[in-house]
C-alpha cells in the first residue's frame, strides 16, 4: 500500500483569486479603514493624504517579505521579543578569577626561521602559484605520488 506524501506544505493556499486568506483579510481591513475615513472626513484632499499611507502600509503588510518571512510573522516575533521578560545573571566563578602559579603553562617557543629560509619558502610558493595548470597538476601528482 502506497501513501502519497504532501509536497509544498510551506506554500499557503490561494483562496480568493491570487490572494491567500491572510492577504485578503489584511487588504480588506485596510480598505475598510479607508472607507470609514471617507465617511468621516469631508475634505477629499485630506482623505487622499491620509489614505495613501494607510494603503501603502496595508500593501506592505499583505505582500511584503523580509529574509523569506512575511511582515506579520516579523511583527509577531518583534512583539514577542519586546514582551517576554529577560534576565541576565552573572555568576562569579572563583576559578576564572585566579589561576594557581603552578598550573600556568608557559608557551613553547618554535625555533625561529631565518630571513633567508622564509624568503626561499616564499619564492617556492610564488613559483608554484605562477605555473600554468598543466605544470601545477604535474607538481601535485609528483608530490602526492611519493606519499603512500
Amino acid at each position: 500500500m502506497q501513501f502519497s506524501v504532501p509536497q509544498f506544505v510551506e506554500v499557503e493556499d490561494r483562496i480568493i483569486g491570487p490572494l491567500t486568506l491572510k492577504q485578503f483579510l489584511v487588504l480588506g481591513a485596510g480598505g475598510l479603514l479607508i472607507f470609514l475615513l471617507y465617511r468621516v472626513i469631508g475634505n477629499i484632499i485630506f482623505l487622499i493624504l491620509t489614505s495613501l499611507p494607510i494603503g501603502g502600509v496595508t500593501v506592505i503588510i499583505a505582500f511584503g517579505k523580509f529574509n523569506g518571512r512575511t511582515v506579520p510573522e516579523l511583527m509577531l516575533s518583534g512583539l514577542g521579543f519586546i514582551s517576554e521578560p529577560r534576565s541576565f545573571i552573572f555568576h562569579k566563578s572563583s576559578q576564572a578569577q585566579k589561576q594557581p602559579e603552578d598550573e600556568i603553562v608557559e608557551a613553547v617557543e618554535r625555533p625561529k626561521e631565518s630571513q633567508e629560509d622564509r624568503l626561499s619558502r616564499l619564492h617556492k610558493l610564488t613559483y608554484i602559484l605562477d605555473q600554468s595548470e598543466k605544470s601545477e597538476s604535474q607538481i601535485i601528482k609528483d608530490k602526492f605520488s611519493r606519499i603512500k
